[in-house]
């Protein structure tokens, strides 16, 4: 297993020396997290709360944003301390949304986000999301909290980047991690979870449009049929927000597709933080995992959180990716080619 060389900038210094070092990235987490423990001199104090930092992996840019705590111990020998923070985009995830008016017209939600994102930070849309008539903020919700209801029709999510924005984005804009993961190879300890709890034989989308009246407007309703599910299981979801037929249609194949790949997820440990072309793994990633006998798994999986982990203990570099059937984020299905017709008959 290849060492990384985990360097942390903060007041226009370098630190290099960690006992142990865990940073995290999911695609549907706004903001990338570290924690950092080491041991530090009397009279020391290079990471006080609130200090800005940027974090490289060798030269790979991991994260920038800001120390959240600082924790210590220790006795008449040892002197041991941890450092824990998240990326730039904490304030959107911690903070009240606060907009002169609180609603917009005719607007994507990223662009509408953007006109009460004072932190810095980018908020870039990498799929190219529907506008929406009407959206409005809730009083008192986060910034987070209003994107993630605004985006939740569209199948999209909040990922943090590692310059320390955010990006608006899904499975079907995934690239593709070199190499795979295989049983006897590269893969570590592992733990698979197959269930059919999260899906319905029926997705039913009810909603309204503000701007209209009669039955095509007021009395909204689009269905969609699950062929995998033999029994009986209707699923019924009132949209947030305006709703027209296209958006209701959209909404219920998502709910079905995402509910199956939520049905088959993994997590694997392997001993490295980079895939075969040495690129630092990374959230919303495909990767072929070929474990037929372990894990009941031969097909292409999506990586949903990643965990990068060194220590001195002996334990070495690994990271644990969780992984998701790609269907979960709007990807495509087992074959590669998205869930059979069966799946993808909706009914107006």
């Amino acid at each position: 297993m290849a060492t990384e060389l985990v360097t942390v900038l903060a007041d226009g210094m370098r630190y290099r020396a960690w006992s142990k070092v865990t940073l995290n990235a999911a695609i549907n987490e706004a903001c990338r997290k570290f924690n950092f423990e080491s041991t530090e001199r009397p009279g020391q104090f290079s990471f006080p709360p609130g200090t800005s930092v940027e974090i490289l992996a060798s030269s790979d840019l991991f994260l920038v944003g800001y120390v959240n705590a600082y924790s210590g111990n220790g006795d008449a020998d040892t002197h041991q301390i941890s450092v824990k923070g998240r990326s730039s985009s904490q304030d959107w995830v911690d903070c009240s949304a606060i907009h002169s008016t609180g609603y917009a017209e005719d607007k994507t939600p990223v662009e509408f986000a953007r006109e009460f994102n004072p932190y810095g930070f980018s908020i870039t849309d990498k799929i190219g999301l529907d506008s929406i008539p009407y959206q409005q903020i809730m009083q008192g919700e986060t910034g987070f909290e209003y994107l993630e209801r605004a985006l939740r029709p569209q199948g999209a999510t909040q990922m943090g980047t590692p310059d320390g924005g955010i990006e608006i984005t899904n499975a079907s804009v995934a690239e593709r991690a070199a190499g795979a993961l295989v049983e006897g190879v590269n893969i570590g300890p592992w733990s698979v979870d197959l269930t059919d709890g999260t899906r319905h034989s029926e997705y039913t989308i009810k909603g309204q449009n503000r701007h209209g009246h009669g039955d095509h407007n007021l009395r909204i309703k689009q269905q969609a049929q699950d062929g995998g599910v033999k029994r009986y299981r209707p699923k019924l979801i009132v949209h947030e927000g305006d709703c027209d037929n296209k958006r209701a249609r959209n909404r219920a194949n998502h709910e079905k597709e995402r509910s199956a790949g939520a049905c088959i997820k993994a997590q694997i440990t392997t001993p490295s933080w980079r895939d075969g072309a040495g690129k630092l793994w990374t959230p919303n990633t495909l990767i072929f995992v070929s474990a037929p006998k372990l894990m009941h798994l031969e097909q292409d999986m999506l990586i949903e959180n990643i965990i990068l982990k060194q220590e001195e203990d002996g334990s070495g570099t690994r990271a644990t990716l969780n992984l998701v059937d790609p269907r979960n984020y709007r990807g495509e299905g087992k074959s590669g080619k998205g869930s059979d017709a069966s799946w993808n008959d909706g009914v107006e």
